[in-house]
């Protein structure tokens, strides 16, 4: 193998290149093979530093070549004054437009994703890892793909052939029902809850196996249709299988929705509702010579119930009220 070594000289900031020639056990880590000068190229130091690297002419053949997890995955230790330019300072790296809503926090990251869903099939935007998980597809912030850059969407036509897909739906879409999308799926054998292990078109990047990114899905209790929650399985929402055995995965059109929680507000009712005359202390036995004194006590609650409804409305509204 013939290639170009580069030696930096530290003491005049020199680099010497020369042709060199390597046998089979002398090629070298790393190589860059390129076909532009240096001064062209993005190299690491430009992304961690902050410059603008993106005017580089070497910096279209990275971004056109990066999956939907590892352009996430830069921005993962990104911090923001506002919650919302998380999602807005990456909009030019997705190419995707879309208004700037400030207030909506994170629901911005969530319509980021959506819009990235409008224009590209790659699975990897469902391949976050976290430790709990809602039960929805997608994530909530880029945090959620540290550590992703490795993975890359896998041609459909691959997936389709590999897990034996009779009939292929390569679209997906948000629907009121939650994400609908057709995935290879089995039983988890490791669950005790019955939960499922489903198989996403992206694998991570390895020369010699193939290690399937894997998401975990349990059943919802609405029985009239195939629907699923994404769960988090020890720890972890997203794994991966090395080489599975593609034959025996049947190919699933699901709905993976949010879990729903109702929130039961708390009302006080009272055990059981006074009568105006024990209101107003009579007892039965006075109650035919004490008929006045019913009206007079039915009257002291309307009174006392006006003065606690001008109270709330005081409250309110901010008026008062004689």
């Amino acid at each position: 193998m013939r290639l170009l070594e580069c030696t930096l000289n530290p003491d005049n900031d020199e680099i010497t290149v020369k042709p060199t020639e390597y046998g089979d056990l002398e090629t070298p880590e790393y190589a860059i093979l390129s076909h532009r000068w240096r001064e062209e190229e993005v190299e690491y130091q430009h992304m961690v530093s902050g410059s603008d690297y993106t005017l580089k002419r070497g910096y279209k053949k990275i971004e056109d070549s990066a999956s939907v997890a590892e352009k996430m995955s830069w921005a993962a230790s990104r911090e923001t004054t506002r919650v919302e330019d998380v999602a807005y300072s990456l909009l030019g790296l997705f190419s995707v437009n879309m208004p700037t809503l400030y207030g909506e926090g994170l629901r911005a990251f969530r319509r980021l994703q959506l819009e990235i869903m409008q224009n590209s099939n790659d699975h990897t935007l469902f391949a976050w890892d976290d430790s709990t998980c809602s039960g929805d597809m997608l994530a909530s912030s880029p945090k959620q793909f540290s550590g992703k850059n490795n993975l890359q969407p896998i041609p459909y036509s691959e997936y389709i052939a590999r897990f034996s897909i009779a009939s292929p739906k390569p679209d997906y879409g948000l629907t009121n029902a939650g994400l609908h999308i057709q995935l290879p799926m089995i039983p988890n054998p490791r669950s005790t809850t019955g939960g499922y292990i489903a198989f996403l078109a992206c694998t991570r990047v390895d020369p010699v196996n193939r290690y399937f990114a894997v998401i975990y899905l349990e059943r919802t209790e609405e029985p009239s249709f195939n629907g699923f929650h994404r769960v988090a399985f020890r720890g972890v929402t997203t794994s991966e299988e090395r080489n599975p055995n593609f034959r025996t995965y049947a190919s699933e059109t699901i709905w993976v929705s949010k879990k729903v929680v109702y929130q039961v507000s708390k009302e006080y009712v009272p055990s059981r509702i006074l009568t105006p005359m024990e209101a107003g202390g009579s007892s039965e036995g006075r109650l035919r010579k004490r008929t006045s004194g019913i009206g007079q006590a039915w009257g002291n609650i309307r009174r006392n119930s006006t003065v606690h409804l001008r109270r709330r409305l005081t409250v309110d509204f901010g008026r008062a009220k004689n």
